[in-house]
């Protein structure tokens, strides 16, 4: 921190009290600004404003506001207890001091007096982008209660509070009766919010007798406005600083925790204690815990920082930060009995956040009040809605395996369910061939009618069981199925709108639409097929066992004939699996060009290339049905096997039934005449006789083997089915393969201000391809209005298209606010950018739908979008207004009127940056010049691509591009006043 003498720093000053004393620059002569009596000359070098503290006689933490050049007047400001400006010049600067009267005297005092007051707004408002609701004239304004009345950045106002209280930059009231004051750049008025307030608007400036008095009381207020933003910037760095300590410690707490938990026996996964001294941080920890998300929520007070204190501001802000969508829900009569996912809900008339979790039965909330089931009397104090968060896939190029385990988090109960159900079904199964033995052994020989009621009571309660665990085995399948549904594709949506731009220009939209589609249809093959595939695995595993209790040697024999089924479906899956993925590959081409056909009809019946356009189908369809044909072939040659296997195995079972029966009468025969006095009846040479192979235990056999063939059966048909997916994972595998545009750990941008800077920029769009950008720097400040103009291919579209985060320049860097935006989350910058490209179209739906969209945004804003850009009228003599209905791509709307609703879209959600590509070129010149007009009030920052430069004459800058170099930069009259590329194609323009 710079500590300054203070008597020194005044002792400079009282040197130059006389006129025209001259003071060298330097760090070390800084001048203290604090006599009004006094004001500087800048005749050489710059000078550096910076805002300084008052601290025990001495001016302590230095910070920079802003940068004067030579020719620049600086103004001495009234003392203030605790903050002062100081100047500082640079090498071989000289500063001439004058009195207020030689300063007037000076023939450029005016614009020179407004530009040192417009540095010293720009530096009170921090440069932070105002949407005005109202903007300044000339004239007598009358505010209501906490309006604002916000300036016209073209056109510098004086203003005088004529009655009740106006607040400048929501500072200190300022009385009626005062002296005037400047209502420049990015500054606002507001009432009071007791009472109204009268102002009066001039752009004349005050005479002499009310001059000085209204700039000390500028002054004073821009002091006190600057030493407010220091003192909240210097507690927000404190908070800072704390947050990221007890981060620290809970972070060590944690996995010290973990390791404490090891030896106690918890889980080291166990999520951390919630503090509920922030609600909404708290409840959406818990939900986001529950989801297995394990981003982490950005502190309250970063929020605050970033312009977000509202609380469904705060909630938007924190969503956005992790990345997470949501759905409002109602929350309907009974609902916490049911089965449900995990929310975020409102307790109470104060609306404070709470975690709704699904729990076994029902939910139960997490509140500061601790856990709690919800019931019925609670469920009556929580808010009607809530908002249903879903998990997205993790911010990372993801493999087949990974995407394909990502719904299963949460499922265990379900999947050991299943699990047991099938076991037991599998179980009751072996009654039938053990009941069947029994019954044709003992009970039918023995005529044990008491035996043989046992054996059928027994197999109809097998029955009823069996049919009992497929009940609840059928339930936890579709159970398993919505979940899987629910998670898997809301994911992959998510993933496909956070893929970088250059992802979609890859394939077509009727191809990537294949694509995505086939995740869904990977979930319904797997879901039915592969739980079908493990129960019939269960199943022929117990049969076979079964077998071996029976007889080891045909139940060896029963394994072979299962290996053989098993081999002959490996074969011919694999043979159908090269045709099917041929097939798909061929079917995503084909639906490409299907929906160009369809886009393009119009185009195709002028040509009169409807005969082509069919021609070409007819070929990519009839490419693509031969390969399912093929495909089909193998897929039939399969059935047909499978169809004769059971017959051809039990005809092999048989025949070695009968062999073995008659090998082991044989055996017996031989034993009967090997017998001698005194040997065990059945020994021969002391081995044991075989255990006869009776009826029943045949039938029992074969019906334990005609179990393991229908097994074997649900398993080929499993197989095959499930290698079809395949061919559409490795179609869906640049969707999870692509990392998001903005992976985990960007730097959240907060609000911008709107500065805008290109560095050495080169780019091209394939690595083979010709540069499209050449070393092209380019700043843009805040709030300035710019134009970027060229010859077609000369790189202007690339530039906004780099701004936009759409593409990455091969070298070089492009920042927001000092800002690299390969360091900032962009998708957060482009929330604050409003966008009017080309190629921009009308969505089917209302005017009102087209000019909000999906924000939380009302009828209000919709009307005052539309008034900027003169589309108010146009909308009121349509027979419905704000609700007429448009059709997709707005074709009963002129160019103009598409062109306005698409800026009216741009600048409904009041962006601190806004772009437009050409977004003008179809209006007539009324209408053009109302847009243009609006957008000249604008204090954002506002970059035009521009063909029509007549439309550019109003704007601050204009930069000129010719083959991806930056030729030319100036203001539109310079560049027409010198013979250059701009002149050129302005010329052209007017031929």
């Amino acid at each position: 921190m710079d500590v300054l003498d203070q008597p020194a720093a005044e002792a400079t000053v009282k040197a130059a009290l006389q006129p025209a004393v001259v003071v060298d620059g330097g760090n070390h002569r800084p001048l203290l600004l604090d006599d009004p009596a006094l004001g500087w000359r800048l005749e050489d070098g710059y000078a550096d404003v910076f805002h300084v503290e008052r601290r025990d006689g001495a001016l302590v933490g230095r910070r920079h506001l802003f940068r004067l050049e030579a020719g620049a007047l600086l103004f001495g400001t009234p003392a203030q207890p605790g903050a002062a400006l100081i100047a500082v010049g640079s090498l071989g600067a000289r500063l001439c001091g004058l009195d207020r009267r030689d300063l007037a005297a000076s023939a450029d005092f005016l614009p020179r007096a407004e530009s040192w007051i417009l540095r010293l707004t720009d530096a009170a408002t921090g440069g932070a982008a105002v949407w005005p609701d109202r903007v300044a004239e000339p004239g007598e304004r009358r505010l209501g209660p906490g309006e604002r009345l916000h300036a016209d950045p073209r056109r510098p106002l004086w203003l005088r509070v004529e009655e009740g209280a106006a607040a400048w930059l929501d500072g200190p009231m300022v009385a009626a009766g005062g002296p005037p004051l400047p209502l420049a750049d990015r500054a606002w008025i507001a009432a009071a919010e007791t009472g109204d307030a009268a102002l009066s608007l001039t752009e004349a400036w005050p005479d002499d007798a009310e001059l000085w008095p209204a700039l000390d009381a500028f002054h004073g207020l821009v002091l006190d406005r600057i030493a407010a933003r220091v003192a909240g910037q210097a507690d927000h760095e404190a908070r800072r600083v704390r947050d990221s300590r007890r981060s620290s410690r809970d972070a060590l707490a944690r996995a010290l925790g973990g390791m404490t938990g090891l030896v106690e026996g918890a889980s080291p996964d166990a999520p951390p204690a919630l503090d509920f001294a922030d609600p909404l941080t708290a409840a959406l920890s818990a939900v986001m815990a529950r989801l297995g998300v394990e981003e982490s929520l950005p502190r309250p007070d970063a929020s605050a920082a970033a312009g977000t204190g509202n609380a469904a501001e705060r909630l938007t802000a924190s969503l956005a930060a992790v990345r997470l969508r949501t759905r409002k829900v109602l929350l309907r009569d009974g609902w916490w009995g049911l089965d449900g996912a995990a929310m975020l809900g409102w307790l109470g008339e104060e609306r404070q956040p709470v975690a709704l979790l699904p729990d076994a039965g029902g939910f139960v909330m997490l509140s500061a009040a601790g856990r709690v089931r919800v019931t019925a009397d609670l469920a009556v104090r929580l808010a009607p809605e809530a908002l249903h968060v879903y998990r997205p896939l993790p911010a990372r190029a993801l493999s087949a395996m990974e995407a394909l385990r990502f719904p299963l988090r949460g499922l265990s109960a379900d999947g050991l369910r299943l699990a047991l159900c099938g076991l037991g079904g599998a179980l009751l199964a072996l009654l039938v061939p053990v009941a069947t033995g029994l019954l044709f052994d003992d009970a039918i020989p023995r005529a044990d009618h008491g035996a043989l009621a046992f054996l059928v009571a027994g197999l109809v309660a097998a029955a009823v069981g069996g049919a009992a665990f497929d009940l609840v085995k059928t339930l936890a399948v579709l159970r398993l199925e919505s979940r899987i549904d629910g998670v898997m594709q809301a994911a992959v949506m998510d993933r496909l709108l956070a893929l970088p731009v250059g992802f979609f220009r890859r394939f077509t939209a009727g191809d990537l639409a294949d694509r995505t589609l086939g995740l869904q249809s990977v979930r319904e093959i797997l879901a039915a097929s592969t739980m079908a595939g493990l129960l019939g695995a269960l199943f022929g595993l117990v049969s076979l066992g079964l077998l071996v209790v029976y007889d080891g040697r045909l139940a060896l024999l029963a394994a072979g004939l299962a290996l053989l089924s098993a081999l002959v479906t490996a074969g011919l899956s694999y043979g159908q699996l090269r045709h099917e993925r041929e097939q798909v590959r061929r079917q995503g081409r084909l639906d490409g060009l299907v929906l160009q056909l369809i886009v393009g009809i119009g185009k195709l019946r002028v040509a009169g290339a409807e005969p082509r356009a069919m021609a070409q189908w007819a070929r990519g369809f009839t490419a693509q049905k031969a390969r399912a044909v093929a495909a089909q072939r193998y897929a039939n040659a399969l059935e047909s096997f499978h169809a004769v296997f059971p017959t051809l195995a039990t005809a092999a079972v048989f025949l070695a039934v009968a062999l073995l029966m008659e090998s082991d009468a044989r055996e017996q025969a031989l034993q009967a005449l090997a017998a001698t006095p005194g040997a065990a009846p059945g020994a021969l040479g002391g081995a044991e006789a075989p255990t006869p192979f009776t009826t029943g235990r045949f039938l029992a056999f074969t019906a334990a083997f005609g179990q393991l063939l229908a097994a074997l059966t649900e398993m080929a048909n499993a197989v095959t089915k499930s290698l079809s997916v395949l061919p559409l994972l490795e179609r869906a595998r640049p969707i999870l393969a692509t990392a998001p545009e903005v992976p985990a750990g960007r730097d959240a941008p907060g609000a911008l201000a709107g500065g805008v800077s290109l560095s050495r920029v080169a780019f091209r769009y394939a690595p083979d391809a010709p540069r499209v950008l050449h070393d092209l720097s380019l700043s843009i400040e805040p709030g300035a209005f710019v134009a970027v103009v060229g010859p077609s291919g000369s790189g202007k579209s690339t530039v906004l298209r780099l701004l936009l985060g759409f593409e990455r320049p091969d070298q070089g860097e492009v920042f927001f606010d000092g800002r690299a935006a390969e360091r900032l989350d962009m998708a957060a910058v482009r929330r604050q950018i409003g966008v009017v490209l080309q190629n921009g179209r009308i969505t089917a739906g209302s005017l009102f739908q087209n000019i909000v969209g999906t924000a939380p945004l009302g009828l209000d804003d919709a009307w005052h979008a539309a008034r900027l850009v003169g589309l108010d009228q146009d909308i009121e003599q349509m027979p419905m207004g704000m609700h007429t209905v448009l059709m997709d791509g707005g074709g009963t709307l002129s160019g103009g009127q598409r062109q306005r609703l698409m800026i009216a879209r741009a600048l409904v959600h009041r962006p601190r940056i806004l772009l437009l590509d050409e977004a003008t070129s179809a209006l007539d010149n009324r209408t053009q010049a109302v847009v243009t007009a609006s957008l000249g009030k604008l204090s954002v920052t506002r970059v035009v691509i521009a063909h029509r430069l007549s439309t550019i004459r109003d704007v601050d800058r204009v930069f000129v591009l010719e083959g991806g170099r930056l030729v030319q930069s100036g203001r539109y009259e310079d560049l027409m006043a010198v013979d250059g590329p701009f002149k050129t194609l302005a010329n052209r323009q007017l031929l």
